[in-house]
C-alpha cells in the first residue's frame, strides 16, 4: 500500500521494468489518477476512503475502468468500516457495503482486519468465512494477521485464494 497518487513515478518504474501484477491504492480521489495507474501498467486500483465517502462515484469507475480492475480496499473492525487510514471509524457494516457494490459488479475486495493487522496472532478466520459465504463469488483478499503459510492453508480451506502477508515478512517468527 502507501499513497499511490504521489508515488507514481516508483510505480511506474517498477510496473515498466518488472513482470509483476501490480495493484495499488492510497490516496486515490479521482478518475484522472486511475487511468494514469492503469496506462502505465498497473493492474489494479485499490480504492478504500472515496468508496465510502462517495459510493456513487466508485460505483461509476467500476463501470468506466472494468469491474477487474478497481477493487474495493475495506478497513474492518468489529464488522465497521474505517477510513482515513483507520483513523475514522464509521457505521458503515461490511457486509451491507459489499452488497452494495456487488450489486453494481464489483469483482474483487482487500478486507484488512485492522484488529488483527500487525499482530502476528493469525487472520480472522471467523471473519474471512463470514464474507466467503455470503459472497462466494467475489475474491476476496485477506489482510492482517497472517503470518504463516499455515494460515494461508487455514485461509485457502475457508475459500480465500489470496493474502496480504506484511510485517511477518520483515519480522523473525
Amino acid at each position: 500500500k502507501g499513497n499511490g497518487a504521489s508515488n507514481l513515478q516508483i510505480i511506474k518504474e517498477i510496473a515498466s521494468t518488472t513482470n509483476l501484477k501490480i495493484d495499488v491504492g492510497g490516496g486515490i480521489r479521482n478518475s484522472n489518477q486511475i487511468k494514469q495507474l492503469l496506462d502505465n501498467g498497473i493492474s489494479a486500483v485499490n480504492i478504500g476512503s472515496t468508496a465510502i465517502k462517495n459510493p456513487e462515484l466508485f460505483s461509476k469507475w467500476l463501470n468506466e475502468f472494468g469491474k477487474n480492475n478497481i477493487w474495493l480496499s475495506a478497513d474492518v473492525r468489529n464488522m465497521k468500516i474505517a477510513i482515513s487510514g483507520w483513523q475514522e471509524d464509521t457505521d458503515i457494516d461490511l457486509i451491507d457495503i459489499l452488497n452494495q457494490f456487488k450489486k453494481d459488479g464489483l469483482k474483487t475486495a482487500v478486507i484488512t482486519s485492522i484488529e488483527r493487522d500487525g499482530m502476528m496472532q493469525g487472520p480472522n478466520l471467523s471473519l474471512y468465512e463470514q464474507i466467503t459465504t455470503k459472497f462466494s463469488t467475489m475474491n476476496i483478499i485477506a489482510s492482517g494477521g497472517v503470518t504463516s503459510p499455515e494460515d494461508i492453508a487455514m485461509l485457502e480451506n475457508i475459500g480465500i485464494k489470496h493474502s496480504i502477508v506484511g510485517k511477518a515478512l520483515y519480522e523473525s517468527n
